[in-house]
Formats: structure tokens, sequence, C-alpha cells
């Protein structure tokens, strides 16, 4: 319950201060880190927890400004040990300063602000992030 009522609060935040896009950050150095499970096994976790609202991704310290998603989701491919792919139509970027954010919350936030969808594809072991 407390998860929920954060992500309304950080979403609320994004959409009362106009936060949209990315800077350069730390992310070369949470590239090298890894989520524990990887594969399908990973997929499919990183999947029940966003449907659950449950993140226990490791914690960083982020400030993306003006961030293209489309060059960010696949930093969280390195992290988590199984891939994410994206497919936009078109640019987004994504603006935050969040200090130790599980990096699976930081996705979550990203996937609702811009109205994406996620879906299991390579016999569950990849997922697909679509704005279409």
């Amino acid at each position: 319950m407390k998860i929920k009522i954060l992500v309304v609060i950080i979403l609320g935040l994004f959409l009362v201060l106009g936060l949209s896009g990315i800077e350069n950050s730390n992310l070369e150095k949470i590239a090298k880190d890894g989520y524990e499970k990887g594969g399908k096994e990973g997929a499919l976790h990183f999947m029940d927890n966003f449907k659950n609202n449950s993140f226990d991704g490791e914690r960083y310290d982020l400030h993306l400004k003006n961030a293209d998603i489309g060059k960010l989701i696949p930093f969280f491919s390195k992290i988590a040990n199984f891939e994410f792919v994206p497919k936009l139509s078109k640019k987004m970027g994504f603006t935050c300063k969040l200090k130790e954010i599980p990096w699976d919350l930081l996705l979550t936030l990203i996937i609702y602000q811009k109205n994406l969808k996620v879906k299991l594809i390579k016999n569950d072991t990849a997922i697909l992030i679509t704005d279409e």
C-alpha cells in the first residue's frame, strides 16, 4: 500500500511540475550492476512486480534531463540481465531527479507517465515496451 501511495505521489509531481526528460547521469555505472534474476525468470519476475506495484530492484540516485526514452530503455536491459525492447513511434523525453529509487520503479514511472504498454515477447524472455 505504501509503494502504491509513493507511485501516485511521484506521478502527481511529474504531472504538476511538467517534468518530461533526461540528462546524462551515472547510467554507465548502473549498466554495470545487475538484476538478481536474468532471462525468462527475470522477465517474468519484472512483469509480476509491475502488475503488483512491487519493486525490489537495485536502488540508484539519478538526475535525468530530457533523456530519450528509446535510448534509455536499453540501459535497463543491462541492469536487469534480460531484454527490454523499445518500439516507440515518436521520440519521447523524460526528466527526473531522484535519490535511492529502485530501477524497476523508475522504469514503471516512465511507462505510466508516457502511457506506454508492456508485453512479454520471445518466449517470455524479453519485454516489449511500446506506445502503440
